[in-house]
């Protein structure tokens, strides 16, 4: 008794309910582990773990976040306490996790008006063996993969789930001026140091500014597609309308645009009309749209990355012929449903790229935010990352050196 009141107490003084955040199902239970272990306390497995965080938390859901094959179970509606020690469990160890986290805390309570004041770009080094280090470019690569992270990081806890239902307009708003302002912020903190660093910290924090637009746009479809799926008459006009689009020719022209296997599309095509059929939730269709790009890349998982990249293009070139076909049957039908089939092709397309995106960061393990701009520089080598193993490692007495020499 006495050890399950001491497991309660260190979950109310470390978590807290919160809407609209989420943390992984193993994390807590690592998190709770590492206390019995420094306590001195033998440690609950994790069914029994996961009763008690129920208990203490009323209400706590649980939902698999992150796309298919990448994903983990989340505690839906907590978060850690900006107080607690945890917190720096969620920044990258080799960062600076004063300053580091001194910014993510910031960004939990949507203070972005503090940011400028803690830096982006802070170090506890002067600013000459600052600069001097990062005429080094094996420093360079390493401050940079530290940012990337970092930035990772801040998209992640403002946007965990780019479907996610309750993300306000507040929010919403606070995150696309964050992204407005973060360069500034980083040019300002950046003033005097070499001007190769300059643009490659610059380009990351672009990338995180990229990030957060696109997928603050993703989930505002979300959401309006959402409050179309929900409406009954709404999606029951979309299933009489979809049953009288001529398949036979959309595939007779599509196919021969595409090359697509027709085979796959006539699946494609009856499982979308399930889903109406049946009035799927959002969840479902993300499922559905999950294991359309599981399927088309699974079979390349272990190619180079040039060749994932395209197939993912090619595949998003022919749902987006596929797609286009169906809405121009549909207008030419004057389908009363046109309106709530163009929202679902919009948010199907954006979501397809977004899914694609991740299959090919996690091919290449590199953070998401950089996936589009990095592909698209690979044949002429100006990744502000290089893609060499040779220069992820670098001879830190050399760097020591140089420092002080």
């Amino acid at each position: 008794l006495i050890h399950s009141k001491f497991q309660i107490q260190w979950l109310l003084d470390n978590y807290e309910t919160a809407d609209g955040t989420s943390l992984p199902r193993c994390a807590l239970y690592d998190h709770y582990k590492k206390h019995c272990h420094e306590h001195k306390l033998d440690a609950v497995n994790a069914a029994s773990f996961g009763k008690l965080i129920r208990s203490v938390f009323n209400g706590l859901r649980t939902r698999r976040l992150g796309t298919r094959g990448n994903s983990k179970y989340h505690y839906y509606g907590i978060r850690i306490k900006a107080d607690s020690p945890l917190m720096q469990n969620h920044i990258p160890e080799r960062y600076s996790p004063h300053e580091a986290s001194e910014v993510l805390y910031c960004v939990k309570q949507l203070q972005f008006e503090h940011i400028e004041d803690k830096s982006l770009g802070q170090t506890r080094l002067s600013q000459q063996q600052l600069f001097s280090l990062c005429t080094l470019p094996q420093i360079q690569h390493w401050v940079i993969s530290l940012d990337l992270a970092f930035y990772q990081t801040l998209v992640d806890v403002l946007v965990p789930d780019v479907l996610m239902s309750n993300m306000s307009p507040f929010l919403t708003q606070s995150c696309r001026n964050f992204a407005k302002n973060a360069e500034h912020y980083l040019k300002k903190a950046m003033q005097g140091a070499p001007e190769i660093i300059q643009k490659k910290k610059i380009q990351a924090v672009k990338y995180m500014a990229q990030g957060l637009r696109r997928y603050t746009s993703l989930n505002h479809l979300a959401q309006a597609a959402r409050a179309v799926l929900q409406k009954p008459d709404q999606v029951m006009a979309m299933y009489n309308d979809y049953i009288r689009v001529d398949m036979q020719q959309v595939q007779e022209q599509a196919g021969w645009v595409s090359g697509c296997d027709s085979l796959m599309v006539h699946h494609i095509h009856n499982a979308f009309k399930e889903n109406l059929q049946k009035m799927a939730p959002m969840e479902e269709w993300a499922e559905w749209l999950e294991s359309i790009v599981d399927q088309i890349l699974a079979k390349y998982h272990d190619k180079p990355v040039q060749i994932i990249s395209e197939i993912g293009k090619q595949f998003l070139l022919n749902w987006s012929c596929y797609t286009s076909m169906l809405i121009r049957d549909l207008t030419l039908r004057s389908a009363g449903s046109f309106g709530s089939f163009h929202l679902i092709r919009l948010l199907t397309d954006e979501y397809m790229v977004y899914l694609v995106e991740s299959r090919i960061a996690k091919a290449v393990n590199r953070a998401m935010i950089t996936v589009i701009s990095q592909v698209n520089l690979l044949m002429t080598q100006q990744y502000i990352i290089s893609s060499r193993q040779s220069e992820h490692t670098y001879d830190q007495k050399v760097c020591l050196n140089f420092l002080y020499s």
